[in-house]
């Protein structure tokens, strides 16, 4: 990641960034579980009980944030930092299905996901500057004429 500070005025300094990486996205655990029904020329008839669960998969992705937002001047070196993130980790899969009672066709299915996982997130905390800071212009307390 990656921040630029875009000047202060008034003790509020405003603040854009950037990071790029790699995410590794795992679905596990899942299961999945219902009654299969299947219909001929008369009325609706219930085979059984139909379920399974899915292997664990992952899934390596390319990932990307940008991130905004404004840093307040608490004290000299004590800023309080108020921002914004969009956090883009790429899409999701699951392992193969494995079918435990009746089933369509005995066939493995996967779970893919349509869309990226992403996240929007608003973030409060607090940053130390460490090392020299240039202090404030001070005024003489005893001005001589």
């Amino acid at each position: 990641n990656g921040y630029v500070d875009l000047g202060t005025w008034y003790g509020i300094t405003p603040y854009v960034g950037a990071g790029v990486g790699i995410a590794r996205n795992t679905l596990s655990g899942m299961t999945d579980q219902g009654i299969v029904t299947y219909t001929t020329t008369g009325p609706v008839v219930t085979a059984g009980p139909s379920g399974g669960y899915f292997s664990d998969g992952s899934k390596t992705n390319f990932a990307w944030a940008l991130m905004t937002g404004l840093d307040f001047d608490v004290t000299q070196n004590l800023k309080l930092e108020l921002g914004y993130r969009y956090l883009d980790l790429g899409q999701y899969t699951s392992g193969a299905s494995h079918c435990l009672g009746t089933c369509g066709g005995g066939v493995a299915n996967y779970v893919l996901s349509k869309n990226d996982l992403a996240s929007n997130d608003f973030r409060i905390g607090l940053r130390w500057m460490i090392g020299e800071t240039t202090p404030p212009p001070q005024m003489p307390l005893v001005r001589k004429y």
